[in-house]
């Protein structure tokens, strides 16, 4: 289900605003990588569809790990969207994230799923730190079932 519902919002925004770089970087627990890096939307498409979601219930993940590589690789001044459903436990990257976006005007959007409580108390991150990664970078923190053409339309433009 909640994997289905990334593929069809990622088509969603590829549809809707096409753009001249793709980038994607899969994460888990412990793993983030392989880049995928391609100016074809259609390889890009094949990509994300290959995704598929691990057991689930073992969060946290390495999503900031994740998100820094996707950064270091995404052109100045471009969008970037962040769909997760899980904390980070590589937390210690977060501020060096939020520098990142800021440096090179990289607005980041955050989709986010309650499908894991990342609010368990452990020491990692959690949705106000999504937020706070949306304030920083001027892009927007979504839940997923807030998703929607019409914000994809606000955020690019």
């Amino acid at each position: 289900g909640e994997i289905i519902a990334v593929q069809n919002q990622v088509k969603l925004i590829v549809d809707t605003a096409p753009a001249d770089l793709y980038i994607l970087v899969p994460y888990g627990d412990p793993w983030y990588g392989p880049i995928t890096r391609t100016t074809d939307s259609n390889t890009f498409l094949q990509a994300v569809n290959e995704l598929a979601a691990g057991g689930g219930g073992d969060q946290p993940e390495m999503v900031w790990s994740a998100l820094q590589l996707a950064l270091a690789n995404t052109p100045d001044y471009s969008s970037l969207y962040l769909f997760t459903d899980a904390g980070g436990k590589d937390y210690k990257l977060m501020n060096g994230d939020f520098a990142l976006a800021q440096d090179k005007d990289i607005m980041c959007t955050t989709v986010f799923s309650y499908f894991n409580d990342v609010l368990d108390g452990s020491p990692n991150t959690d949705d106000t730190d999504y937020m706070r990664l949306a304030t920083v970078s001027g892009g927007e923190f979504l839940t997923i079932d807030d998703f929607s053409v019409d914000n994809v339309i606000t955020i690019i433009e």
